[in-house]
């Protein structure tokens, strides 16, 4: 299961949210709220509570020694004009594609995925080529919840990814949840979005 954090670590969603930088500070709309365009941004995660393997997510998620760790490539975000808007969530194999999601912002400003993703019947064996996990069938469900904010002129993202494993089955080569949990159970990982420079 370590190696399934560190791969959901490195998602790529196609149609999620967005931010843009302008040359003086971010436009508003007319209730106020910040507004941004779509484009490409890079993401970091900052912080991991993990409430399935005893610490170890954090681990993988951020590296020993480390407070903070960037994705490999700039994500593509969704402008603020498309909202409410249908999202495709790609992940990485075996996860596959979610779909029947959609970007909404509610009264306070925060933006979700509404339903929030699920990926079914994942075989975690694809996780690595040695097959660790082989024959280990696990469903997941994905929340995003985040808020747009104004930082030095330019709108960031400060939001969080619930990644839940709900339940797996009794195969042998699937992971060891810690003593004293079970399923469901999950794993939340602090992130911000901030335009590509």
């Amino acid at each position: 299961m370590k190696r399934t954090l560190a791969l959901a670590l490195a998602l790529v969603l196609t149609g999620t949210i967005g931010c843009s930088k302008d040359d003086d500070a971010p436009a508003t709309g007319e209730n106020g709220e910040i507004t941004w365009a779509t484009g490409q941004f890079n993401v970091t995660a900052t912080h991991v509570e993990d409430s399935c393997f005893d610490g170890a997510a954090e681990l993988i998620a951020l590296g020993a020694g480390n407070t903070e760790r960037d994705f490999d490539t700039p994500l593509q975000f969704l402008g603020s004009d498309q909202i409410p808007g249908d999202v495709t969530i790609r992940l990485i194999e075996p996860f596959g594609e979610s779909t029947g999601s959609k970007l909404v912002r509610n009264d306070a400003g925060l933006l979700s995925w509404d339903p929030p993703a699920t990926r079914k019947d994942v075989d975690l064996g694809g996780l690595d080529e040695k097959k660790t996990y082989d024959g280990c069938i696990a469903d997941f469900t994905i929340k995003y919840a985040g808020e747009p904010k104004s930082v030095a002129g330019v709108v960031e993202f400060v939001g969080k990814m619930t990644f839940t494993v709900d339940k797996m089955n009794d195969n042998e080569n699937c992971p060891v949840v810690a003593e004293g949990k079970a399923l469901p159970c999950s794993v939340e990982v602090d992130m911000t979005a901030r335009q590509a420079q």
